[in-house]
């Protein structure tokens, strides 16, 4: 089993947990709100992000990492710039890591 990992940084003072939150909380059409369904997939990446407490990095599931991409790159950002582009890149390259066997219980 495997996941991505997105390392949650600061760049200047562009800071990947606020703008991720600004992300998942912001309908994709804002003119079709948000379902609940669309609502409870990014909750779990809120919690997640909540969980890293400032510091390292998540892992998201494939299917996790590929609705945030899609969600990063369909953002409308008010503003440019370098830092902006890095964010893109590093969510759309965020690497995969492979998670080891998950012991029963």
């Amino acid at each position: 089993m495997h996941a991505r990992q997105i390392a949650l940084k600061e760049i200047g003072a562009l800071k990947y947990q606020e703008l991720l939150a600004l992300i998942l909380n912001r309908p994709s059409n804002p003119q079709l709100g948000m379902s609940l369904k669309e609502i409870r997939q990014c909750n779990k990446i809120l919690d997640k992000i909540e969980a890293a407490n400032g510091d390292g990095s998540m892992l998201l599931t494939e299917d996790e990492w590929r609705m945030l991409h899609e969600r990063v790159e369909a953002f409308p950002f008010g503003m440019g710039g370098r830092d902006i582009q890095q964010f893109g890149d590093d969510i759309a390259n965020a690497p995969v890591v492979k998670l080891g066997p998950v012991a029963a219980s």
